[in-house]
């Protein structure tokens, strides 16, 4: 009785849950607002702040996340496919210096947005928060620059999880175990935020 009842939620499972994915996608298609750029800010106001002065512009026009968060979703997609095209099914944690270097990339992030945070706060309450020091003037490109970082280490936490949850044949060998790849990786980092 209960191998039937297990089974029969299998296969109803097996269309229940694209038929669901793929209502979500239509339902959202139908409710936000015209054109691609009016999608792309729906999506960016469900995960970002979008404050105008900490993000950047394309032709008088704010582009669909902040700085930060561009940053970060640029790394973590580069970090992934990096990883995906190198390492495949890996799920071995980085050497400790890799792990170092990500440790100091999530330090910047978290000390360039408490003081971006505090020299905002600064500028809003301008008389009840002068004994508030800040570090320095915070800017766009220092916000991708951390933010990149950070997107790094995200993709490689996440590309380990995915890994050892999702193969049964995953193998133990480290990710980013070759100073070459990590040098590569943080390369295609910061050639694409100079793009950017």
């Amino acid at each position: 009785m209960q191998k039937r009842l297990l089974h029969i939620i299998q296969n109803l499972s097996t269309w229940l849950i694209p038929l669901a994915g793929l209502a979500i996608i239509i339902g959202f298609l139908y409710i936000a607002p015209e054109g691609i750029l009016g999608k792309a800010d729906a999506l960016g106001y469900a995960v970002c702040h979008r404050l105008d002065a900490r993000s950047f512009h394309l032709d008088g026009r704010q582009l669909p996340l902040c700085a930060r968060c561009s940053g970060m979703y640029l790394g973590a997609v580069l970090g992934i496919i990096f990883l995906r095209l190198r390492y495949r099914h890996s799920a071995g944690i980085p050497p400790k210096t890799v792990l170092a270097i990500f440790i100091v990339f999530i330090l910047a992030f978290a000390l360039d947005g408490v003081n971006s945070y505090l020299y905002l706060m600064k500028s809003v309450y301008r008389e009840k928060l002068n004994f508030i020091p800040v570090l320095y003037t915070p800017n766009n490109t220092l916000r991708l620059f951390t933010g990149s970082g950070t997107g790094l280490a995200m993709a490689v936490a996440i590309f380990i999880s995915f890994n050892q949850t999702l193969w049964r044949d995953w193998n133990n060998q480290r990710v980013l175990e070759k100073p070459l790849d990590v040098s590569i990786l943080l390369l295609l980092m910061l050639g694409i935020d100079a793009l950017t």
